[in-house]
């Protein structure tokens, strides 16, 4: 719903990770680069970083308590 004569200003959008909302720019401003929010790549890293530590104690905690016996 953009008029055509402000797309041409568009130099970047800025979105979260939705993928329907990426694509919905990709097809309109088909040119213009797609930046994502630092929050939302942050939110992503920390997820998976707090995955790796609870698999890791998970671990951990099996391997001491099977020494320990």
């Amino acid at each position: 719903m953009i008029p055509k004569r402000l797309r041409k200003t568009i130099v970047a959008v800025c979105s979260d990770m939705y993928e329907g909302f990426i694509n919905a720019v990709k097809e309109v401003l088909k040119f213009v680069p797609i930046v994502v929010d630092r929050f939302h790549v942050s939110k992503l890293y920390r997820k998976g970083l707090d995955e790796l530590r609870k698999s890791e104690m998970k671990r951990l905690k099996k391997e001491l308590s099977e020494a320990s016996s």
